[in-house]
């Protein structure tokens, strides 16, 4: 998948998606101590595809944050309310958690509901 993104395009997005999410103002990061580092476990609880792997990680990358995959990119999750399945693990700074938290769930949700009803043409 990487070599079909531009990577300079890939960029200039990631920055334009963190900065229409997030405020001028940090207000979580006064509350908290921002410089401790801290982990965000990402999970689904409905049956899904993996998508949008290549634009998180860019977020990511931008923001200076470490990922492990449960899953790749394509593959089927299989979850539910009772048995949710954990996607990935993020780890680093509080503050560029903050950050990332919902420009990441705001990608994956979105690449991974077109790709699900996308995939009855396919499959």
């Amino acid at each position: 998948m990487d070599q079909i993104l531009n990577g300079v395009m890939l960029r200039e997005m990631t920055t334009l998606w963190i900065k229409e999410d997030f405020t001028n103002f940090d207000f979580h990061s006064l509350m908290l101590n921002a410089n401790r580092c801290a982990k965000f476990e990402v999970y689904c609880k409905m049956d899904a595809i993996l998508a949008g792997k290549p634009s998180v990680e860019a977020i990511l990358k931008e923001l200076n944050l470490l990922v492990k995959w449960g899953f790749e990119e394509g593959e089927e999750t299989k979850a539910s309310r009772s048995h949710m399945r954990s996607i990935a693990v993020i780890t680093d700074k509080v503050k560029n958690l903050l950050i990332a938290e919902h420009v990441v769930l705001n990608v994956l949700a979105n690449c991974g509901h077109k790709c699900l009803s996308n995939a009855k043409y396919f499959i």
